[in-house]
């Protein structure tokens, strides 16, 4: 949250209202294989 508030600079009346993380499979964990991770974020604006 703090990097996504410097990255996209929000300020206090920007609310997360959802954050979806897109998670590896088990297998490429098991197998040590290089990972990337992701989400999805919903920001609500509750200034407008």
């Amino acid at each position: 949250m703090k990097h996504s508030r410097k990255a996209w600079d929000l300020k206090e009346h920007h609310l997360f209202a959802m954050v979806q993380l897109n998670e590896p499979d088990k297998e490429s964990l098991i197998n040590n294989k290089t990972v990337e991770r992701s989400a999805k974020v919903t920001v609500l604006d509750t200034s407008t």
